[in-house]
């Protein structure tokens, strides 16, 4: 199953279209509401499905580590196109280009006001692709930072602060990973990611909390992933809370990947939960936008987090990458038992 996954993600790997770069997974944004449906080459997809098969391959044998290789080195080929300005070694979810924001649409990659600047999730999967060295980046994060400390999504100067705490985890994986050491607004992200959880915000506002991922599953999955694999004495109360919560969200949980989601989460928080016997197949995205959110107008931010004003995002491979994740962990804890 596990190898028959790799290479069912391998063949989804763009070979170069009218869409898709080669190196890419193909993604399309969508708003079922409107019956929306574009075909979107951003780098993010691409970049979500390699760090996943970058935590299992070492789990892997030859030929499939060596496929996972192959899929990695195509991808990063891709990268200098999503680098908005070379010396700045940041990343942007969308190609370079006047209007290559939103491609194959209608409406918003003709406007300015659309285009994205570079973000802490699109450079720090990048990064963690790539195993770059990130001391130039850290000075550009606390540039970019909050008054509290805690660093900002995006390095745009007209750009609302906005904090993510799925991004924030994944920029927190890759600081972890670099061996560096914390400095002051490491610790500081650290400590407002323990109270999104402590404070139960994760629940009650998981879209404010994660406006990029907006949903309960995504934001445990994240914390989990780093909490796995480094383990920060300032996420432990998280950690344990998170813990005690997940039985309950998977039994309450329909969609099916979002099931797979909270029962990786479990494994790597040393849980063997069982999935529900009830679900749905349907109903997961891997990212949404809100392009809404960012508006000063305060009528427009209380419509960003309703379904039709939303964009959502869908990768096969991907949503392939979460479950062979999800088939390594079953196969680890059995081999443990």
């Amino acid at each position: 199953m596990i190898t028959e996954l790799i290479k069912r993600i391998q063949n989804l790997q763009s070979e170069g279209d009218q869409y898709f770069d080669q190196g890419l997974f193909p993604s399309f944004r969508v708003n079922p509401f409107w019956n929306y449906r574009r075909p979107d080459n951003n780098i993010f997809s691409s970049l979500s499905v390699c760090f996943v098969l970058n935590g299992v391959e070492s789990f892997m044998q030859s030929d499939e580590r060596l496929m996972i290789k192959e899929i990695k080195e195509k991808l990063i080929r891709c990268l200098p196109k999503y680098q908005t300005k070379p010396d700045r070694q940041t990343f942007n979810f969308y190609q370079s280009g006047e209007h290559s924001h939103f491609p194959n649409g209608f409406l918003m990659h003709r406007f300015r006001h659309f285009k994205l600047p570079d973000d802490i999730d699109d450079t720090a999967l990048s990064f963690l692709i790539q195993k770059a060295e990130i001391s130039y980046f850290k000075n550009l994060l606390i540039e970019h930072a909050h008054e509290d400390g805690v660093y900002d999504t995006w390095f745009g100067k007209n750009m609302p602060k906005e904090k993510d705490a799925c991004a924030l985890s994944n920029l927190m994986y890759l600081v972890f990973g670099s061996g560096e050491e914390l400095n002051i607004n490491d610790r500081q992200t650290l400590e407002y990611l323990n109270e999104v959880i402590v404070s139960e915000e994760y629940l009650k506002n998981p879209f404010w909390v994660s406006r990029h991922y907006g949903t309960v599953p995504l934001i445990v999955y994240h914390y989990a992933r780093l909490i796995e694999k480094f383990d920060p004495p300032q996420l432990a109360e998280a950690s344990g809370l998170l813990k005690k919560s997940l039985p309950e969200l998977l039994k309450n949980e329909k969609v099916f990947l979002n099931q797979l989601l909270l029962q990786t989460a479990g494994y790597r928080l040393g849980l063997d939960l069982k999935l529900p016997e009830s679900n749905v197949t349907g109903q997961f995205y891997s990212f949404i936008g809100a392009p809404f959110a960012p508006l000063p107008s305060l009528w427009l931010k209380n419509i960003a987090s309703q379904k039709w004003a939303l964009l959502y995002w869908k990768c096969e491979a991907h949503e392939l990458a979460l479950q062979l994740e999800n088939a390594v962990c079953k196969r680890i804890i059995a081999e443990e038992i």
